[in-house]
């Protein structure tokens, strides 16, 4: 991992509208002129870490920017290099398919075992502190209500799932047919697990 001080230039932005925006805001400051020369003196421990201002600087400028992590237990802003960046982003977007394709698994279950017809739709919504998911029946005045849950997932599953093309929010969750849960496609992960190089073995060049 990079050292706190060797601070790459320009950093990295989860949204580059947004990172100007703040730019724009720190250009203004009397003394952080930019996120680069705020976190070099912060790093320094010339800044009080308790003030206010600092900490919201802090925040914005770590929200803003994916090569910018906070170690509040230590105290200081490390950056990572633009190789982290990019895996921590491969492995966030294999997280999210890892949770869809474990909540087509169980989908698939319940077809199996005759508990749910592949016509049907879910309704996948917060209950306390977990994620509940029934079949969107109608009751005998046609009104739309939940039949008795069939599974429950994490919030990251739902977050996953409301991210599928064809899924519609509702106030608490989402709605999905269950065909479009099972016409996921799927067949590019065999390519890119094929694609990834093992650790062992591995040399620049070969």
């Amino acid at each position: 991992m990079p050292s706190q001080m060797e601070i790459a230039v320009p950093f990295i932005p989860y949204n580059q509208d947004a990172a100007n925006k703040l730019r724009q805001e720190m250009s203004n400051h009397p003394f952080f002129k930019d996120p680069e020369t705020f976190v070099a003196i912060f790093n320094q421990g010339f800044l009080n870490k308790r003030d206010d201002e600092i900490v919201r600087i802090l925040n914005e400028i770590e929200s803003a920017f994916k090569d910018v992590k906070v170690d509040n237990r230590l105290g200081v802003i490390t950056m990572l290099s633009e190789s982290e960046v990019f895996l921590e982003d491969a492995v966030l977007r294999v997280e999210a398919w890892a949770s869809v394709l474990r909540t087509v698994r169980k989908v698939q279950d319940h077809i199996n075992a005759d508990k749910l017809g592949k016509d049907a739709t879910l309704h996948f919504f917060k209950d306390k502190s977990r994620v509940t998911v029934s079949e969107v029946l109608r009751d005998e005045e046609g009104h739309t209500v939940d039949g008795e849950a069939l599974m429950t997932l994490s919030n990251s599953d739902l977050e996953a799932v409301s991210a599928v093309e064809g899924a519609h929010a509702t106030g608490n969750g989402v709605i999905v047919p269950v065909g479009v849960l099972l016409r996921v496609g799927d067949q590019f992960l065999r390519q890119v697990a094929g694609s990834i190089p093992p650790i062992r073995g591995r040399h620049e060049g070969q």
